[in-house]
């Protein structure tokens, strides 16, 4: 069971400009700038999703009947929408795979606000990215 709200969490600390360095596959030769500003977000299911928009401070639970009538099943599947000003090679693989480890509770969601830290954090680490 993926925790969504979580998710989404995660994906507030991103929303604005930011170094996403350590949420891209690294193009050294052709990328000189690493900054880019994402304006909004979902994490949705059958079930639930959340919003997430730049100046927001947590992310909202969007209502919507067709949600509240859904039943979970273990096919249900989760996706994520990312709207940015342009984005970096694998970016948004990178993120998504951060994402559904947080999700799946094996990082915690303050682990965004950690990466995005290039100094703290110079290296990426090794995620295996989302397909």
């Amino acid at each position: 069971d993926l925790q969504l709200a979580a998710m989404a969490e995660g994906l507030q600390y991103m929303m604005g400009r930011h170094d996403f360095r350590n949420f891209c596959k690294m193009n050294c030769e052709q990328v000189i700038n690493f900054e880019r500003t994402l304006v909004s977000g979902r994490v949705a299911s059958p079930q639930e999703s959340y919003s997430v928009k730049i100046g927001q401070s947590w992310p909202s639970m969007e209502q919507n009947d067709d949600l509240l009538t859904s039943i979970a099943s273990p096919h249900d599947m989760c996706h994520v929408e990312i709207v940015g000003d342009a984005f970096l090679w694998h970016q948004v693989r990178c993120i998504v795979s951060v994402l559904f480890n947080i999700g799946r509770q094996l990082e915690a969601p303050t682990i965004v606000r950690q990466l995005l830290d290039v100094k703290a954090n110079p290296a990426k680490p090794s995620y295996e990215m989302a397909a």
